[in-house]
């Protein structure tokens, strides 16, 4: 997209969406001493009327898409990565993907991978949309976490949420054993594109933990096994604010979201069994007539925070009579592999919570009569709406701070930096009821380290008389 520029400069779009100043003068349009000049104006106006400049910056409009791409996008460290519901378009295509990030630690310039150590709690969701052999990418911020996350666990809900449980105030990985762990959990609404704090875990769980959608609705968590601290031996500093490294923690918990306790959520009385990817249709009976979303729930095989077999798809309802939805299967096997999932059925109720059903066992299968078709079969998208797509907001300062409508400002990383570097300083508190602890888990850790040294020593002798005996036993037996 072309421009034109400051007293006619040429102005253009790089790679990122960020306007900057043609590197390269046409000469039949401006001599050297223009140039000249234009420069001394710049900068003699700069030197001159600070003020004046920044008071510029504030009212150049920008776009905060741009913005969120440059500052809000790349890569993120030990964090997951959720990828939201597919739906169908008006022609009942899967054009579009969208994907779930928050939290995690940043790559600094100086640091570089595997990123840094404090985390941040921006979130972002990166678009992928296709047609044909087209393909197209974005990003955009998203209302911010509560609080920095390192390594959470995300789960996608039924009820067109993200929840994210458990990880720690700061890398564990990088400085094992000093993280603070984070107990609370967190709920990401698809639709306002915000965060909210949930309820909090009974047990302090960072690295190695785990999050699964069960087959009611409900979360099972578990897992805590952190590396030992300073890659050295367990010490345990609890006491000084810090995660419980005690040992590793085998125990699972339950998480109950609120539309788990209500006795207004529809139940699914008859449904398939298996669903062919044949682009045909099914019958689902139930005991409402107001089922407005029908969704296919992948069963989750996480590693390391992130499942790259998961899916989560909408189908389209074509028909509704009575207690009964009939339902459009997809024909295309990449939009639903096969493989085992979980339906749900859900409506929204007159408090405005969607209330999903428990879920029923499908597995689904591949159309077995059309096996020498491509994997893709897409249909072709439906007619884009139109909408307002500049995007641009008041001035550079105003979209550092609040980039769109949803609470999430480009600056919170910085501000991140700034209270995970306080937080990971024991206060004084903690400092005198820590002591003793941290003391006997020092003489612990120097006993373990002194035992496991002298075995090795007294051991050596016994280790090099096998190796010589045997090495005899190999020359004589030549």
């Amino acid at each position: 997209m072309d421009g034109s520029g400051y007293a006619g400069l040429p102005l253009r779009v790089n790679e990122l969406g960020l306007s900057e100043l043609s590197t390269t003068l046409n000469p039949t349009n401006m001599d050297p001493d223009q140039v000249q000049n234009l420069l001394g104006d710049l900068v003699g106006q700069t030197l001159s009327d600070p003020t004046a400049a920044i008071g510029q910056l504030l009212e150049t409009p920008v776009d905060d898409r741009s913005l969120e791409r440059a500052i809000g996008a790349g890569m993120r460290g030990s964090t997951f990565s959720i990828q939201l519901p597919l739906r169908p378009d008006a022609n009942g295509g899967y054009h579009t993907s969208e994907f779930l990030t928050a939290g995690g630690v940043p790559t600094y310039v100086a640091a570089g991978s595997p990123g840094g150590y404090l985390p941040v709690s921006s979130s972002r969701i990166d678009t992928v949309a296709t047609n044909g052999d087209d393909m197209a990418y974005e990003s955009r911020l998203t209302g911010s976490l509560n609080q920095p996350r390192w390594y959470g666990s995300g789960v996608m809900m039924p009820d067109n949420s993200v929840m994210v449980f458990s990880g720690g105030t700061r890398d564990g990985v990088a400085v094992t054993g000093l993280e603070g762990a984070i107990i609370q959990s967190e709920r990401f609404d698809i639709e306002t594109e915000t965060w909210e704090p949930m309820a909090s875990a009974n047990r302090e769980r960072t690295y190695h933990n785990t999050a699964v959608l069960m087959p009611d609705g409900r979360v099972l968590i578990g897992g805590h096994s952190p590396i030992n601290t300073a890659y050295a031996s367990f010490i345990n500093l609890d006491e000084l604010g810090f995660a419980d490294y005690a040992g590793r923690d085998p125990s699972f918990e339950i998480y109950t979201p609120p539309y788990a306790t209500r006795d207004d959520r529809p139940v699914i009385e008859k449904a398939p069994v298996a669903l062919l990817t044949n682009g045909g249709v099914f019958d689902i009976r139930t005991d409402r007539s107001d089922i407005d979303q029908v969704m296919l729930i992948r069963r989750k095989a996480t590693t390391h925070l992130i499942d790259g077999d998961q899916r989560a798809v909408e189908l389209p309802i074509v028909d509704r009579r009575n207690k009964k939805v009939r339902v459009k299967m997809t024909g295309n096997r990449a939009v639903l592999p096969a493989g085992q999932y979980m339906l749900f059925v859900s409506y929204e109720a007159e408090d405005g919570m969607r209330l999903p059903s428990t879920s029923t066992p499908v597995s689904v299968i591949a159309n077995p009569s059309d096996s020498g078709s491509p994997l893709v079969t897409q249909l072709e998208p439906a007619p884009e709406r139109d909408g307002d797509e500049s995007g641009l907001i008041g001035g550079l300062v105003g979209g550092l701070l609040n980039s769109g409508n949803n609470g999430g400002s480009l600056l919170d990383p910085i501000f991140d930096l700034g209270s995970g570097a306080t937080s990971a300083v024991p206060t004084l508190g903690q400092l005198r009821d820590g002591s003793p602890q941290l003391l006997n888990e020092l003489g612990v850790a120097v006993e373990g380290g002194t035992s496991v040294l002298g075995d090795t020593i007294a051991s050596i002798p016994g280790v090099t008389e096998n190796l010589l005996v045997d090495f005899t036993n190999q020359v004589d037996g030549q």
